[in-house]
């Protein structure tokens, strides 16, 4: 008797929770000069570890909702 063992694959979704200016830019239909004012404005939260800038998808969701 052949046994054979069944394998489930399992699907991994990961969430984005932030993302760069540009992805930021783009998703959204704004240049990259406005998300960069939005930001210095604080209209836009940010968040920086170094040189990196991020743009948490909660800071987007915020700034749509206003």
């Amino acid at each position: 008797m052949n046994k054979t063992s069944k394998v489930e694959s399992a699907e991994i979704h990961v969430v984005r929770t932030a993302f760069t200016r540009k992805e930021c830019a783009e998703s959204m239909g704004f240049s990259l000069s406005t998300i960069d004012a939005l930001v210095k404005s604080g209209k836009l939260r940010v968040i920086r570890v170094g040189k990196a800038v991020r743009i948490p998808t909660t800071a987007i969701t915020e700034f749509l909702a206003a």
